[in-house]
């Protein structure tokens, strides 16, 4: 039936598997282009590369150039992990927590579901 749908369809992504994504994805973004980076060292699901060492990108970014788009954001667990890698980023960027909140909601997170009830 129509209704059964969404709950024999929609799988939840664990924490474990949250983190190892973020901490791939965006903390490996950051640091390739931040070598003096500290943020490894918070990220616990980080995989060091097998030379040991991360692959440096010369082109810096800054915070407000990152952005993160879950198509199928659910309850949003992927963005708010995302925010708090983000916070870390600003933080060592020099941002006060209170102005870096702000800028990663205005620039940085971004979400959309089409299952209502997910996303309520």
């Amino acid at each position: 039936k129509k209704d059964d749908i969404p709950a024999a369809t929609q799988l939840f992504t664990t924490d474990w598997v949250v983190r190892y994504m973020v901490d791939n994805s965006l903390g490996r973004y950051w640091l390739e282009r931040n070598p003096n980076s500290t943020l490894a060292g918070k990220l616990q699901y980080l995989v060091k590369p097998k030379t040991g060492e991360t692959e440096t990108v010369k082109e810096k970014i800054v915070p407000q150039e990152m952005t993160i788009f879950d198509p199928c954001m659910g309850s949003g667990h992927i963005l708010v992990y995302a925010f708090d890698v983000l916070m870390e980023i600003y933080k060592e960027s020099g941002y006060a927590e209170r102005d870096a909140a702000q800028l990663i909601v205005q620039n940085n997170l971004f979400g959309l579901d089409i299952d209502k009830r997910a996303y309520q």
